[in-house]
């Protein structure tokens, strides 16, 4: 976990410059609090959102560097060597005129040379082009599923897994039980560490799916506050909502809506820009020219679900089904692999088509412990020479058949091992 990372960087007199980015809700500014507990020496956190920083800016107007801007303004020189600043949010600053490079420039000579900062973010695009002005980077992500494990206290667990996965062997049924009721339980954390570190305290009071709801409504709130113009946050919004509801999923999604009147080209670059912030991502259709698209925040995809059930009509195992496609689609994404979605004539629909060395592997997801041969035949048709290997997760163990590779749902994150020349 980027908790540990930061703790290692720490302790490297060399990287006085720790730069800390990633999605709303990952927990990255309550992790950096609680590091602290772990590790001697204070800290002082500053929220550029909330937090008085007049102090701070004018320190910087007068020309002094960051170390002795924030030396300055909160009183430090008896205590430096034990000080960390954890600047959180330090770019809603940006309205204030070249704030940001104050805050992050890199100079040759620092007047505090050892003050050590953690600069937090959820500007990725930000974080991403401009990377160099740090010592270090870490992108926080999400909790796969043995990390998932440890944290809850089974760690015998999460080594059989990580063993039988690798090895592609059967799992014991009893065992293989027990991780398929703790794998829907680590979906419903969306995979996010606080939402995780939660949920493994036996006295706890908050709830998964109470986190998504809180870090869904952030997301809209932040999209609200980033968007100058109200339309185009109203058409940012409308895209995230659309997107579990409809059956399609279509280039144009929310014409679905009943908003016909949109202009398309700003509808294309509403969805680029939620590209490029990372909440959402893009999947090519096979044969087509058009695309689908899915949530990168598996948290706020389960809520939405949760949350329009009813409207959409959706059995339980649907529901499961469409999460841990999604899931698969972002882990997939996270490593670099491409997919593709498809859709027959039949409305046969294969979810997520993992391209390989110019070969296809499809994938389909059936939450239930059927491992009944799903008919691929119209799909094979057209592209059996290019296809490799079909990959079916279903709730039973692993097994190889002939043409089939049966997954368990939980084997999701081992994927790639199981992909030919990948």
């Amino acid at each position: 976990m980027f908790k540990e990372r930061i703790k290692d960087l720490l302790k490297n007199t060399d990287h006085k410059r720790i730069l800390l980015y990633g999605l709303e809700g990952l927990g990255k500014t309550y992790f950096a609090n609680s590091l602290f507990e772990d590790i001697h020496g204070g800290y002082i956190i500053i929220n550029f959102r909330s937090d008085d920083i007049s102090n701070l800016i004018n320190n910087l107007k007068e020309g002094m560097d960051i170390t002795e801007a924030l030396v300055n303004a909160y009183s430090l020189s008896e205590v430096l060597h034990s000080v960390t600043f954890i600047l959180d949010e330090f770019l809603e600053t940006d309205h204030i005129k070249g704030l940001t490079e104050l805050l992050t420039e890199k100079k040759k000579s620092y007047k505090y040379k050892d003050l050590k900062i953690i600069y937090i973010t959820s500007e990725q695009a930000w974080s991403k082009k401009h990377s160099a002005l740090f010592d270090a980077c870490i992108c926080a992500n999400k909790v796969s599923f043995t990390e998932f494990l440890r944290q809850s206290g089974d760690s015998f667990y999460a080594g059989v897994v990580e063993a039988h996965m690798k090895e592609k062997k059967n799992m014991p049924s009893l065992i293989h039980n027990e991780l398929t009721d703790m794998y829907y339980q680590y979906i419903s954390t969306g995979g996010y560490p606080r939402a995780v570190y939660e949920s493994a305290k036996e006295d706890t009071e908050v709830f998964p799916e109470d986190l998504a709801a809180e870090r869904y409504k952030g997301l809209i709130g932040n999209i609200c506050i980033k968007e100058q113009n109200s339309t185009s946050a109203h058409n940012k919004i409308q895209i995230i909502n659309t997107i579990p509801e409809c059956s399609k999923n279509s280039k144009f999604v929310i014409s679905k809506t009943g908003r016909r009147h949109i202009d398309k080209r700003q509808l294309e670059k509403d969805i680029e820009d939620l590209i490029e912030d990372d909440v959402i991502i893009k999947i090519p259709r096979l044969g087509s020219t058009s695309y689908s698209l899915a949530l990168t925040d598996d948290a706020i995809y389960r809520y939405l679900l949760i949350k329009n059930k009813y409207n959409l009509q959706l059995s339980e195992e649907k529901i499961k089904e469409l999460v841990i496609e999604n899931h698969i689609r972002n882990i997939l994404a996270e490593k670099g692999i491409k997919t593709f979605s498809w859709t027959g004539k039949n409305r046969f629909k294969i979810n997520v088509l993992i391209e390989s060395d110019g070969k296809f592997c499809p994938v389909k997801v059936i939450c239930n412990r059927s491992k009944r041969k799903i008919n691929y035949f119209e799909f094979l048709k057209e592209y059996g020479k290019m296809t490799s290997v079909i990959f079916q997760f279903t709730e039973s163990s692993f097994s190889d058949s002939k043409d089939i590779i049966y997954m368990p749902i939980y084997g999701c994150e081992y994927l790639e091992n199981f992909i030919p020349q990948l």
